[in-house]
């Protein structure tokens, strides 16, 4: 469910933030500590399926992605 979110979310807003351009970067934020799909490694690193799953599809697209995972207030 939470992969099926993720992509519902990223692919329109990547589609519409640029308007007629094509993608250059696309950022991507979620949370630091939310294993199994988002978190920073022990070199504080974003890891998880969510970030393997956002990497994969940047790079089937060609284009680069940014990714942030910041604490979320509860």
């Amino acid at each position: 469910m939470a992969t099926a979110l993720a992509l519902t979310t990223v692919v329109p807003a990547s589609a519409s933030a640029i308007g007629d351009g094509p993608v250059e970067e696309l950022v991507y934020g979620g949370d630091h500590a939310f294993p199994p799909y988002e978190f920073l490694d022990e070199d504080g690193e974003p890891a998880g399926l969510n970030v393997d799953l956002i990497r994969a599809v940047a790079h089937e697209k060609g284009f680069r992605v940014r990714i942030e995972l910041l604490p979320w207030p509860e």
